[in-house]
């Protein structure tokens, strides 16, 4: 931060006013969701840890700023975030020996579960800045607010073999959560670089800690299809399904009279009940960008 301190004893009066910018960037998960990869075998089990959070992706966006004097402003901050997935997978393969000296049978089995979020992110920051007549040194630091949905995606397959007959499963589900707000805290250090008296290209490294906890959940799509020597049969699982088996509410605390599997007197025209869960979605990234000062 010292390179900001002795800007601040060189600014000058032209870094006062409104500003605009917009710029685009990409952040890598913060590591705040932890979850593992596993691979069974007849020798034992795998499992590899893997980290990340909702927050890693695209983002684009635009900010409006006032600097109240040369070196302290506020700016609010709107982007939007395109999500890359955080996945988990699950590979087993396993060979038994047959009955009575038969052949012997091999069974796989795998699944994959994928959380990804589009979010628009509210960013209100207190800005310094440092002087400089071509590069400008800054800070900012602020909260975020998230508002959006995140898409849980879920396949599976599994397939037994003696070498001579075969069958076969897969199946595939995806549901969407949405509503309530995510909030955390966020800081940026960056340059600009000024192109004349009302224009500057900007590039920062910056960082949140956002987490998120919806309030409702959507399933979406669940297919499954069974494969065995008299054929192929492919079933949709929603044929049928009752909006308890549909739809989830997110609370924050369950009795005995919510409405789960639990509860004798279960609602199937309403919504189940389960507990909210926050997840991960901070991230650390670079942004860069177009500043026009007015």
């Amino acid at each position: 931060m010292s390179f900001l301190v002795v800007g601040l004893m060189s600014s000058n009066a032209s870094a006062q006013g409104a500003y605009v910018n917009v710029g685009a960037g990409f952040g890598f998960g913060d590591g705040s969701m932890s979850g593992s990869n596993s691979v069974s075998t007849n020798d034992g089990n795998t499992q590899t840890a893997v980290f990340g959070s909702l927050g890693s992706g695209l983002n684009v966006g635009a900010g409006f700023g006032f600097m109240f004097n040369e070196n302290f402003g506020a700016e609010l901050g709107v982007n939007y975030l395109i999500g890359s997935e955080y996945t988990n997978t699950y590979d087993g393969t396993f060979t038994t020996s047959g009955s009575g000296g038969g052949a012997s049978i091999t069974t796989n089995s795998g699944g994959t579960y994928s959380m990804s979020a589009n979010l628009l992110r509210i960013n209100p920051s207190l800005v310094v800045m440092g002087g400089g007549d071509k590069i400008k040194p800054y800070a900012k630091f602020g909260v975020m607010l998230g508002f959006g949905t995140a898409t849980v995606s879920e396949s599976f397959t599994s397939s037994s073999t003696d070498g001579t007959t075969t069958t076969s499963s897969e199946g595939m589900s995806t549901s969407e959560l949405s509503g309530g707000i995510g909030f955390g805290f966020s800081g940026a250090l960056g340059a600009s670089y000024s192109l004349n008296d009302k224009m500057s290209l900007f590039a920062e490294m910056n960082m949140n800690n956002m987490s998120w906890a919806a309030m409702s959940g959507i399933r979406l799509t669940d297919t499954s299809t069974d494969t065995d020597p008299s054929g192929t049969t492919t079933t949709n699982n929603l044929d049928g399904a009752t909006t308890f088996e549909l739809q989830t509410n997110y609370v924050d605390e369950i009795t005995p009279t919510s409405n789960t599997f639990a509860n004798p007197n279960v609602l199937e025209t309403s919504p189940r009940d389960e507990l909210k869960e926050k997840v991960g979605v901070g991230s650390v990234g670079i942004n860069i960008g177009l500043k026009i000062s007015f």
